[in-house]
């Protein structure tokens, strides 16, 4: 239960918001107390998008139970840095940004999907739907499959203060297997250094994931990303067995060591990776801790030398399965690959000595 009346007031308009988003884009006067203030105020409005997550999540279990899905649910505050580069990225400015808060929900197939997608939509709540993003019918031209659902969260808490009513939170929707393959993607960013999630990042990795998402999406059933649309099963495989640079990404995959977390059973977490390993993991139990120790490891990131800083909110025993990524655990997603080959390979090379 939340506390509303513990909450304090926001004391910072939409317009000051704005200029920091603005000052953000700077990044030369990234030395400068006055950029140092922006950062802060921006990390203060994050934080009030736990409260409207929360009020989300309510709504989403409760369609999730209907369907007989397990609530496979986590969030997360976006980082400092993705804020920065997506502001340098897009017109729009800081306060309109629809992504500061995001949820996400993870189904066992895709019929639980289509059924919690129904509900979701069809839903009397008093949340309203801005916006939805149909990536299962027409992938991204990297690959990506998911669905998106653009949010405007009011809670029905007449003790609810009137700043928080109306925040935007996304909500995106996935099977298994189409998350096994994102986590896969961001694994590759994290240990690499690329820039794969945004459309950059190296040709031979881009075309590897393509490729990946398009077995994936033909073991369910699902539109394949182009060039891959009228592909045979067999056809796939073979571009995964017989193209060097293929084979290549797979080993590189392959030899990745699954970092083993010691799990709490707590609900925020903060989890700070470098290039090699996780860097530290810190849970707690109250959120306005979580939040002040979210910011704490942001500030010290550049002396540092931790490239991915990010607090989540998830139930401890789902915490390895939800953010895989933090985790370099893309052990799913290899032995799906793997089984697709067995399958679909006439000379049953296996994945993981390609």
């Amino acid at each position: 239960m939340i506390n509303y009346e513990a909450i304090a007031p926001m004391n910072f308009s939409k317009g000051d918001i704005r200029r920091a988003g603005k000052l953000l884009k700077r990044t030369e006067l990234r030395d400068t107390e006055e950029y140092r203030k922006a950062q802060k105020l921006v990390q203060t409005w994050r934080g009030y998008y736990l409260y409207p997550m929360n009020t989300l999540q309510k709504h989403v279990r409760n369609q999730l139970k209907h369907i007989g899905q397990e609530p496979y649910i986590g969030q997360r505050l976006k980082r400092l840095p993705t804020i920065i580069d997506k502001l340098s990225r897009i017109e729009g400015t800081l306060e309109t940004m629809q992504d500061i808060g995001g949820m996400r929900v993870l189904c066992d197939d895709v019929a639980s999907m289509d059924a919690l997608m129904q509900r979701l939509e069809k839903s009397r709540a008093r949340h309203k739907i801005k916006r939805t993003s149909d990536y299962i019918t027409t992938p991204t031209p990297k690959g990506y499959r998911s669905k998106h659902i653009i949010y405007e969260v009011y809670s029905s808490s007449s003790k609810t203060p009137d700043f928080l009513q109306g925040m935007t939170v996304e909500l995106q929707v996935r099977t298994n297997i189409q998350h096994d393959w994102a986590t896969a993607v961001e694994v590759v960013d994290m240990v690499y250094d690329s820039s794969l999630k945004t459309g950059s990042g190296p040709d031979e990795w881009k075309q590897f994931f393509l490729l990946a998402s398009a077995i994936g999406a033909h073991l369910e059933g699902l539109p394949r990303p182009t060039p891959y649309e009228h592909s045979t099963a067999e056809e796939l495989a073979r571009c995964l067995i017989n193209d060097t640079v293929m084979g290549n990404c797979w080993r590189s995959l392959v030899a990745l060591q699954v970092i083993t977390p010691d799990v709490k059973n707590l609900y925020y977490h903060v989890l700070a990776t470098d290039y090699e390993d996780l860097y530290e993991y810190v849970s707690f139990s109250d959120k306005e801790e979580a939040i002040k120790a979210y910011n704490m490891y942001e500030s010290m990131r550049p002396a540092s030398g931790v490239m991915n800083v990010v607090l989540v909110e998830v139930d401890g025993k789902n915490l390895a399965k939800m953010y895989k990524n933090y985790f370099h655990n893309v052990s799913n997603f290899v032995q799906i690959l793997n089984e697709f080959v067995h399958e679909h390979y006439e000379k049953k090379t296996t994945l993981t000595h390609p």
